[in-house]
């Protein structure tokens, strides 16, 4: 039981080390910040630092972990309404991400960009996102049958939500929902048909 408790009090104080450093990196550059910098602005030292993390990549993923949406337990939650297919409940999905873009719009789209400028980070978030394509799958299943088609709709959605992610992160003044929407309308002819869901 002490040990438990002990490595709960370690996973807590390295999520808070972890976002402390991100948004650091945030404000002030990941390429122009050293790990000197980073640690000191989450109040640890550089050993400490690295007790925690094997890099400055290490840190913002752990981060990214921390806060990430977990699409399919979403959609699993999600009531189904009279007239849903399949696509319109991914695209309810990944309502929490709009909802946290529409929070605080400005820090999101940074932290957004910073992620999108370097090649490691994206590196993991092309990882996270085969995991999230298994949940969005078993979610699905209660809601449409066949395989292929559950498969073509998870891959098209997640890529229409990178999609609108990349476009709302270039476009200081629009806004994610619109975009999302936008991109998920433009798809939505093809796949109402095919992709009924069962209520």
């Amino acid at each position: 039981m002490v040990a438990g408790v002990r490595e709960l009090a370690r996973d807590t104080v390295r999520i808070h080390v972890a976002d402390a450093v991100y948004d650091h990196f945030v404000a002030n550059g990941f390429a122009e910040t050293t790990v000197e910098e980073a640690a000191k602005a989450a109040g640890i030292s550089r050993a400490t630092f690295f007790r925690y993390f094997n890099s400055k990549e290490d840190a913002v993923v752990a981060a990214l972990q921390a806060s990430q949406v977990e699409f399919g337990s979403q959609l699993g939650a999600l009531i189904l309404r009279e007239d849903d297919t399949a696509w319109a409940l991914l695209r309810r999905a990944f309502e929490p991400m709009v909802l946290a873009a529409e929070s605080d719009p400005a820090r999101v789209r940074a932290k957004a960009r910073m992620i999108l400028s370097i090649p490691s980070l994206q590196s993991h978030l092309t990882e996270r996102r085969s995991l999230q394509e298994d949940t969005l799958l078993d979610a699905l299943r209660a809601s449409l049958d066949d395989e292929l088609t559950r498969k073509v709709l998870v891959a098209a959605a997640l890529a229409a939500f990178d999609l609108a992610w990349r476009e709302w992160a270039s476009e200081p003044e629009a806004p994610l929902r619109g975009i999302l929407d936008g991109v998920f309308a433009r798809l939505s002819d093809h796949f109402e048909v095919a992709a009924r869901a069962k209520l």
